[in-house]
């Protein structure tokens, strides 16, 4: 074969590789937030129907029990503050007083 030859048959390998390539990044591309929606409840780090559950008075150990471990706490600028917003635009606050009862639910988009 010629050296012509050799290059037009390798060409269609490399350019099946590089689009192989732009395949798989497209896809993580557009595959990666619509999981992250799926995981997390189109955006919020606890679902919905669970923070719903949250009531003003609620112990510490209670809103655990709903939401989980949250993913921040801290009480450096007044009471405690509970923070879930892992992986998302979207963050919910559970506060609480020096009792470890619920003081205020924040849910900020």
């Amino acid at each position: 074969m010629s050296e012509t030859s050799d290059r037009a048959i390798q060409r269609p390998t490399q350019w099946s590789v590089r689009g192989l390539l732009l395949l798989v990044a497209a896809s993580a591309i557009v595959l990666t937030p619509i999981s992250l929606m799926v995981r997390f409840g189109n955006g919020h780090p606890v679902s919905m129907r669970d923070l719903a559950r949250v009531q003003m008075g609620m112990s510490k150990s209670e809103v655990q029990s709903i939401l989980g471990s949250p993913d921040d706490e801290t009480d450096e600028y007044g009471p405690l503050i509970w923070t879930y917003a892992a992986f998302t635009w979207c963050i919910v606050r559970i506060s609480f007083d020096q009792d470890g009862r619920v003081i205020e639910i924040d849910h900020d988009h």
